[in-house]
C-alpha cells in the first residue's frame, strides 16, 4: 500500500490486499528455507515487482481483471527464483535431511553451490511451458468459440448485478462530496 501510494498518490485498500497476497505467494516456494528476514525482502520485492507488472499489463492493454498474472506469475517465479540464491543451509538440512557432504544444496548467496538455484530455475521453465502448452490451445479455442467474455451489456453493468441482481460497492454510483466551508 505504501509503494502503491507513492507511486499513484492515493490510499488503496485493494492494494494492500494484493500486497499481503504477493507477499504470500513470493515467499510460498521457500517457508521451510528461507531466513525470516529473507521472507521479509522477497515479500517487499515481491509487492514492487507486482506494481510493475499490473502497470505493464495496463499499457499492453492486456486484460487481467484479478491481477492474476502478476500475482501469481511473477511473485512465483520471484519466490522460487528467491529460494535458490537465499535458502538457508541450516534449514535445508534440518527441512531436507541433506546432508553437507552431498554437496552444498542451499542458496547461492549464502555459499551454496548453484545446484539449487539451477533446479529452480528448471522448475521455473518447466512450470511455463506445461502451462503454456495446455492453457494457450485451451483459451484460444474459447476465445474463437467467444466462450470466454460476457454480453458487453452485462460486463458494464457488472456481473454481479446482471448475473445475480447483486450490487456490490465497487459498483454504486459515486456521488460528489459537497465543497466544505472553511472556518474563520
Amino acid at each position: 500500500m505504501f509503494m502503491s501510494y507513492a507511486v499513484y498518490r492515493n490510499w488503496d485498500v485493494m492494494q494492500l490486499c494484493n500486497g499481503v497476497l504477493c507477499g504470500l505467494v513470493a515467499v510460498t516456494p521457500g517457508c521451510g528455507v528461507l531466513s525470516p528476514w529473507a521472507g521479509v525482502v522477497v515479500a517487499i520485492l515481491a509487492a514492487g515487482l507486482f506494481l510493475g507488472l499490473d502497470h505493464l499489463l495496463l499499457k499492453l492493454l492486456i486484460d487481467d481483471v484479478v491481477a492474476a498474472v502478476p500475482m501469481h506469475l511473477g511473485c512465483g517465479v520471484l519466490g522460487t527464483l528467491f529460494v535458490g540464491l537465499f535458502a538457508n543451509e541450516e534449514y535445508v538440512v534440518d527441512f531436507y535431511g541433506v546432508s553437507p557432504a552431498v554437496g552444498r544444496r542451499w542458496g547461492a548467496f549464502l555459499g551454496g553451490d548453484g545446484k539449487l538455484l539451477a533446479a529452480q530455475i528448471i522448475g521455473v521453465i518447466v512450470t511455463i511451458a506445461w502451462v503454456s502448452v495446455f492453457f494457450v490451445p485451451y483459451f484460444w479455442i474459447m476465445r474463437k468459440l467467444n466462450w470466454i467474455r460476457v454480453p458487453m451489456e452485462q460486463e458494464l453493468a457488472g456481473l454481479d448485478a446482471s448475473k445475480y441482481g447483486v450490487i456490490t460497492t465497487n459498483e454504486l454510483p459515486v456521488v460528489p462530496k459537497p465543497k466544505q466551508q472553511a472556518y474563520v
